[in-house]
């Protein structure tokens, strides 16, 4: 039995930096904690999009996690670039830059310099594609472009883009855009996660985590009005149905009260359990919708 801890957290008050800290939840008053809901996840971002609350690790913590694992580079388990001419609708092609968004932050974590700079350019593609590129400040580009080869620099500045194209595809109407980008880049670093570290409890107790975001997630892509994302949506809700199976176990830890501060601090903790035979039926799940949104 493979066991995860989440910490109980605000969903919109916690942001890490790396997959492996996590924070605390702070309240002014003193409150048992209840257990978690759909929109609670450890060590990961939030965003709104469509009155959903989603709370993800990005892909680049996914990435960080998987080479401080020490485990060795695999370049199959990138989308190939050749598939991108087939992203012909917004739809694909939101999704695509997704994928590559994550498949950028894994090659970086090696110093891959040359795959990095042919992911970046696809990346670069897609977001003219679909009008993103033209809205963001070019001296973000121009910084990608120049710190190509640095993996700390990189990371930083992947995510500032794709938190710039988010804002712009939400400022200009188009949510579902913006929900499909994350789409791809969560089913990226799940199926990178899987596969690349199967073997190691930690990346699959992350996985595991993943059961909170898979319901909110599947609502927000469940509202797409789009008959060629029909494929896609039930997938999702299969996947969605193979998370919810795991058991999820709320264990209670004393609070720790700041008297001087009046703020309290809810340690409360919930374990997601996966067995073996659940790891095999998450990865086949991934696969399958991965396989969906890449070709």
């Amino acid at each position: 039995m493979r066991k995860s801890t989440l910490l109980t957290l605000s969903a919109m008050a916690c942001f890490s930096i790396v997959m492996l800290t996590s924070c605390e939840e702070r309240t002014g008053t003193h409150q048992e904690v209840p257990a978690l809901d759909s929109n609670e996840i450890s060590s990961s971002g939030t965003m709104s999009l469509e009155g959903e609350i989603i709370s993800v690790p990005s892909p680049a913590q996914i990435a960080m996690l998987i080479e401080r694992a020490k485990i060795p580079f695999d370049a199959t388990l990138m989308n190939p670039l050749a598939n991108t001419s087939a992203y012909v609708t917004e739809q694909r092609k939101a999704m695509g830059l997704g994928v590559l968004g994550a498949d950028l932050a894994y090659a970086a974590n090696y110093e891959s310099g040359q795959l990095n700079s042919e992911y970046f350019n696809a990346i670069g593609k897609l977001a003219s594609d679909l009008q993103i590129i033209d809205h963001i400040d070019p001296k973000l580009v121009t910084s990608l472009n120049n710190h190509i080869g640095n993996r700390d620099s990189l990371l930083r500045l992947n995510a500032r883009f794709f938190q710039a194209g988010d804002n712009y595809l939400k400022e200009s109407q188009r949510p579902d855009l913006a929900a499909l980008v994350l789409l791809g880049g969560w089913v990226e670093a799940l199926y990178i996660s899987v596969k690349a570290g199967r073997a190691n409890e930690d990346i699959i107790s992350r996985v595991g985590e993943q059961k909170y975001a898979a319901a909110s997630m599947t609502r927000l892509v469940g509202k797409i009005t789009e008959p060629s994302l029909k494929a896609v949506q039930e997938q999702l809700a299969s996947l969605d149905d193979e998370f919810q199976g795991l058991r999820s176990v709320y264990t209670y830890q004393k609070p720790i009260n700041d008297s001087k501060e009046k703020i309290t601090y809810l340690r409360g903790k919930t374990t997601v359990e996966v067995t073996e035979q659940q790891l095999a039926a998450l990865e086949q799940a991934i696969t399958n919708l991965r396989n969906l949104i890449i070709r």
